[in-house]
């Protein structure tokens, strides 16, 4: 296993409407660590640009199961078991960011980002960067190797 192996996955989460749903999927095999990285588009001050962000595990891609430190609300404050943080209302012309640091050796193979928009979002942008991983076949182990699967 070599540090230095790296792997970009993106994606895009349009929604079709206000308050729709959308999901990014992630197959984790062989990395014991993620970066996901979301990013919100411009939505009208004074609400939420998704009324849900989080990340889910899953054996196989079907089937996801919350995870409760990356589950977001709406409410003013987490709760235990079932959040892990709070979606901040936004501002005008401000999107907003969100930075997830996830320890794979205890998670299923599977992952997926999960959000809900709010009542004018239109998308979510995501990345995930798989770290700590087997070194990539042909791969110089001193050197960065970086996949992107788009």
């Amino acid at each position: 296993m070599h540090s230095k192996t790296r792997k970009l996955r993106s994606c895009s989460l349009p929604l079709a409407s206000a308050g729709g749903t959308s999901k990014g999927y992630l197959d984790t095999l062989g990395w014991d660590h993620a970066r996901v990285i979301a990013v919100t588009g411009t939505y009208a001050s004074g609400t939420h640009a998704m009324a849900v962000l989080s990340l889910t595990e899953a054996t196989n891609s079907a089937a996801a199961t919350a995870i409760p430190a990356f589950t977001g609300t709406t409410n003013t404050v987490t709760v235990s078991g079932t959040s892990g943080f709070v979606i901040p209302i936004g501002v005008t012309s401000v999107g907003q960011a969100f930075c997830f640091d996830v320890d794979l050796r205890k998670r299923e193979r599977y992952m997926a980002i999960n959000w809900t928009g709010g009542a004018s979002a239109s998308g979510l942008s995501a990345i995930a960067i798989l770290s700590r991983g087997r070194a990539m076949p042909g791969s110089d182990a001193g050197d960065m190797v970086i996949e992107v699967v788009g």
